[in-house]
């Protein structure tokens, strides 16, 4: 990975001295690669904590913490791409739905996690 992040550093600088108008998209061609190298490399890091989780019996929050950590990396990683091509407008307004998506995602652990509050309260 580190390889592949100084060759694509290095090239865009060598095409921005020369006035490179595909500067761009080897930014994105490079972010990308990176990002499917990484995704590779995560599968069994997942496969772990999914089976950890499974056989603590925490199925339903397994899940939940997967697609968390799923949004919060997929919309970090796109926003830093959206900011490397300088469109920093819209790398904010990509978090900010970011942070929306994981919101919605929690609201079902917090409407249960209210309801297990509410029942260990006296009557």
């Amino acid at each position: 990975m580190i390889g592949l992040a100084v060759l694509c550093a290095m090239l865009t600088l060598l095409l921005k001295e020369t006035g490179g108008k595909y500067t761009a998209a080897l930014v994105a061609v490079g972010g990308v690669g990176l990002f499917l190298f990484f995704l590779r490399r995560l599968s069994p890091v997942a496969d772990l904590l999914r089976n950890y989780l499974s056989d603590e019996g925490m199925e339903a929050v397994s899940g939940l913490l997967c697609k968390g950590l799923a949004v919060g990396y997929l919309t970090q990683i796109g926003g830093d791409v959206c900011r490397d091509l300088g469109a920093e407008g819209v790398a904010a307004k990509l978090e900010l739905c970011g942070r929306a998506e994981l919101l919605v995602l929690s609201l079902p652990c917090l409407r249960q996690l209210l309801q297990t509050a509410l029942s260990l309260l006296p009557s």
